[in-house]
């Protein structure tokens, strides 16, 4: 992994780097004007950002910001650069604010420079501004099924297209995952998300900055539920994709939870589509009789 340290000007590859720094149980430390080498650099038990690494500053800006150093504070920082022939732009300045790479006592930071760190640091930060249950609601990447249905979080790093599909990559702490959706998704990459998956496809999903408690979206007022109020053997509907065949024939992917919020997914046959449609639409509660096929995938046998 060290041998890979320099920038190679790839956020996808930089933040596979920063995972497997975190799964080595490595620290990762930001960038400073008056600690950072060029690149990164180990030292200790942290992987310290280089200054090059920060979008607008280049390798000669870089060397030219750590040949004054060290600085006594932001002033002192200001003064060395604003003399002329310093060689450190103003848009290398304001790239070191917006991530807090020139915070002393007289530059503090302000507190949202975590929202500057894709676009300048090439990485997803996963702090969130929701309550604790909601976040701890998500399975983390490195214990992801390939059955099953469970809610991710994560940030979206890459999408591929193909013929009807497309594949979502999704990064958290943990790793990289690719989840595959219809192949006009709306899902965007950078973005941070929730997700509800369905052995292996994105049943729904949700932009971070959308959960909040009054929203009307099905998914968000599951992820702020404690309970559903209903019978042991009922189920609630949180998603009703239906597909056709290359034979033509209309089948249906479904989400459903029961009152502990334990989720499960089901097909539904095309001999069968009707009646789920008018049973098992989203936000319907409903019982149903479920089989495992050979490859382990419930259908819907009985709508009762």
């Amino acid at each position: 992994m060290f041998s890979l340290l320099k920038n190679e000007g790839n956020k996808d590859t930089r933040t596979e780097y920063l995972i497997e720094a975190k799964r080595l149980g490595l620290k990762v430390r930001l960038p400073h004007i008056n600690e950072s080498d060029v690149y990164f650099s180990l030292k200790g038990d942290a992987i310290v950002f280089g200054l090059a690494e920060i979008k607008f500053i280049s390798d000669s800006i870089a060397n030219k910001i750590i040949d004054k150093r060290p600085f006594t504070n932001y002033k002192d920082f200001m003064d060395k650069a604003s003399k002329k022939g310093s060689g450190i732009n103003s848009r290398a300045i304001s790239a070191l604010n917006a991530i807090g790479g020139a915070a002393f006592d007289d530059n503090p930071r302000a507190g949202n420079e975590k929202d500057n760190y894709y676009e300048y640091l090439g990485i997803p930060t996963f702090n969130l501004d929701l309550p604790p249950r909601i976040k701890a609601q998500a399975r983390p990447i490195e214990e992801f099924d390939d059955l099953g249905s469970f809610v991710m979080f994560g940030m979206v790093k890459n999408i591929k297209r193909g013929n009807g599909w497309a594949r979502v990559e999704l990064v958290d702490e943990t790793g990289s995952i690719g989840l595959f959706h219809h192949e006009q998704t709306q899902i965007e990459t950078g973005q941070m998300y929730f997700i509800l998956v369905g052995d292996n496809r994105i049943a729904r999903y949700i932009k971070v900055s959308d959960i909040t408690p009054d929203s009307s979206d099905l998914f968000v007022d599951y992820l702020y539920r404690k309970q559903y109020d209903m019978e042991e053997d009922e189920y609630m509907v949180v998603n009703f994709t239906p597909y056709k065949t290359k034979a033509g024939k209309t089948m249906a992917h479904i989400v459903m939870t029961d009152k502990d919020k334990n989720l499960t997914r089901c097909i539904v046959f095309s001999t069968m589509y009707k009646f789920a449609l008018a049973k098992m639409r989203e936000g319907m509660k409903c019982k149903v009789v479920l089989s495992k096929l050979d490859d382990g995938t419930l259908m819907a046998k009985e709508i009762k």
